[in-house]
């Protein structure tokens, strides 16, 4: 729960400094929020997922994520369906239902996955579809950790300077935002 609440605050951080610095290009449910938000989902979920045969739930749960996943990629645009198999490959047919207009109407339905015509954010991942892929990378999780895979040796590997950045990234990758903004837009202004 703590790790989640910090990253979730970390992307209700970057909102706010972008609405009130930089709001042309505002993040609204950025990366960072989605991350805390599967994150603070996964607390009552595990308990579900773990109360079944694991062995059972990783294989069907992995699939039946990735299919949701790829049955809602387009349902920030109003459709569900194999849209985005179609993309990838054109031999499939494109074939969706049109997600009803009255669905998307505010920030709160934004946030599920229905944003609003008048909804801009420059970094936007809504929890559908993109929670159904966080699952697949938990269900790949616990099939390698059942399998015990994550106890190979090349995963307990500590290299100094590596592991600092890993056990630092939220910040790190927080700063990173400032760092770029004064080399890419400041700095060439000053000149």
């Amino acid at each position: 729960m703590k790790r989640g609440l910090t990253v979730f605050g970390g992307g209700l951080l970057v909102t706010l400094v972008t609405i009130v610095f930089l709001y042309e290009d505002r993040v609204v449910f950025g990366v960072l929020t989605l991350i805390g938000s599967c994150m603070l989902l996964m607390i009552p979920l595990r308990k579900v997922f773990e109360a079944g045969r694991p062995g059972k739930i990783l294989p069907a749960g992995f699939l039946i994520s990735l299919l949701i996943f790829i049955l809602t990629k387009d349902i920030n645009s109003h459709r569900i369906g194999l849209s985005m198999l179609h993309r990838i490959c054109p031999l499939i047919p494109d074939l969706f239902l049109a997600v009803p207009n009255s669905l998307y109407r505010n920030l709160a339905t934004a946030y599920i996955g229905f944003p609003p015509a008048s909804f801009y954010s420059t970094d936007y991942f809504s929890l559908m579809p993109w929670f159904f892929l966080y699952l697949c990378g938990y269900f790949t999780g616990s099939a390698a950790r059942l399998k015990g895979w994550l106890e190979n040796s090349v995963f307990q590997i500590d290299i100094p300077p590596l592991s600092w950045i890993g056990r630092h990234s939220l910040i790190i990758y927080l700063l990173h935002q400032v760092v770029l903004y004064l080399i890419l837009i400041v700095i060439p202004g000053l000149m």
